[in-house]
């Protein structure tokens, strides 16, 4: 049984020069590719941006509880009113990760000033070591122990 990820933005999907589900796609790609030691998927990954209904809730995070999730990888990036009350109650039970820094070449909002991290290019081993991490975050925080 694959573990049913939501990786979610605060923002709105027309708000492209900033930090949308758009760029988190390596990671995307990186938990999709996961397989356990037979070569099944271990990981169905949803990705999407912030979409308010008329109320201002967001119709997945606002009902969160009654979706078929097991994780929440919530990427809070707005700077103000990106989650309603009734979003909040909805994720009151997930936990909360991010990590976006893993390829340079993939760009960033204009908005970024400092200079960008050289890390992943000058040593190699840390992208793996971060896969790892990132794969072993996802098998932990499965509601079961069952992987």
């Amino acid at each position: 049984m694959s573990i049913r990820i939501l990786l979610q933005t605060t923002l709105l999907p027309s708000e492209e020069d900033d930090w949308t589900i758009a760029r988190f796609g390596v990671l995307h790609d990186y938990l999709a590719s996961l397989t356990d030691e037979r070569g099944n998927s271990l990981c169905q990954v949803t990705a999407r941006d912030r979409q308010p209904d008329a109320q201002g809730n967001d119709r997945v995070l606002s009902n969160l509880d009654r979706q078929d999730f097991d994780e929440l990888w919530l990427f809070a990036l707005d700077v103000g009113g990106g989650l309603s009350d009734r979003d909040l109650t909805g994720i009151a039970r997930f936990h909360h990760f991010v990590d976006y820094n893993w390829d340079i070449s993939k760009g960033c909002p204009s908005f970024v000033d400092e200079p960008p991290g050289e890390g992943m290019q000058k040593e190699p081993q840390a992208l793996a070591d971060i896969q790892c991490y990132v794969k072993n975050l996802a098998l932990w925080l499965t509601p079961t122990n069952d992987h």
